[in-house]
């Protein structure tokens, strides 16, 4: 489907309709996005496209014969292995494809490293493994924060992209935000991109998602609504400003993240910016 090689910048848009396969001439009644998320476990070099917005676009032709297709879409099957995130833009709405997600209960487990076969393969990149594990179990043990990166298990990564389905159906029509970066494959989340999963007891209820590439932004927060207005996240944010000094905050802002800066910073130490960091020169 997509060689790492050729297609870093690959966003293909289909001429036909998926329902009854005719060209679409003019305009499409709605469009499928298909975002690959995990790829084999044997595909070589996946973190190749670990900064690229890639994307496979599918659309539905405005005859009516065609208007049923959204209520039970069948998508073209990929090749094995890989896992897509798919979702559909229809009269100014946008949803997944297979239903709503719901947020799940899910356990604390032990912290692991290295010892995915998808994040096996970025350990190249990884100048100090010490200095990483210490930094790791710091925050797990003391702060209350799980550490999340490429170096983790698939359950931990897999947290963090279903925080990012919740953040994505939740914040979009306020934020402008559909999907934001983080993906299932260790690899595709790339040497900068960080999360970090916030425990509430043995569950984790939510998570922060930083990009550590040149300058640190935080890109993305999402906390079950259960412990909102708690004062959790003004306690993690402390935690970000000691382990992530001067860092960033991405833009477009959800008006619960503007309220929360009006209230916590108020002199605009945490510039807002339209895009993560960029290398140092």
């Amino acid at each position: 489907m997509i060689n790492p090689e050729e297609g870093l910048n690959l966003r293909a848009m289909s001429h036909s309709c998926i329902s009854c396969g005719q060209r679409i001439r003019g305009q499409a009644s709605a469009l499928i996005t298909r975002r690959p998320t995990q790829y084999p476990v044997a595909a070589d070099r996946v973190w190749l496209l670990s900064r690229s917005d890639l994307a496979v676009i599918e659309r539905l032709c405005l005859r009516k014969r065609c208007a049923g297709f959204l209520a039970a879409p069948v998508l073209p099957q990929l090749p094995p292995g890989i896992v897509c995130e798919n979702w559909v833009w229809h009269h100014g709405t946008m949803r997944f494809v297979d239903g709503s997600v719901t947020e799940r209960m899910l356990p604390v487990g032990a912290p692991m490293f290295f010892q995915d076969a998808r994040s096996d393969q970025m350990k190249q990149f990884v100048r100090n493994e010490t200095g990483l594990l210490k930094f790791c179990d710091y925050m797990d043990n003391r702060d209350g924060l799980r550490c999340v990166g490429f170096w983790s298990g698939q359950e931990e990564i897999d947290a963090v992209h279903h925080y990012a389905c919740l953040f994505a159906q939740e914040t979009w029509q306020t934020s402008g935000v559909w999907m934001p970066y983080w993906f299932r494959d260790a690899r595709l989340n790339g040497a900068h991109r960080v999360a970090y999963l916030i425990k509430d007891g043995e569950v984790y209820r939510g998570a922060v998602m930083m990009d550590a590439l040149g300058y640190h932004t935080l890109a993305w927060v999402w906390l079950t609504p259960k412990l909102r207005r708690q004062g959790i996240f003004a306690g993690v944010w402390r935690l970000l400003e000691r382990s992530h000094p001067n860092f960033k905050v991405l833009a477009p802002l959800s008006k619960s993240m503007q309220s929360f800066l009006q209230h916590k910073d108020p002199n605009g130490s945490h510039e807002v910016v339209m895009r993560t960091g960029v290398p140092k020169q």
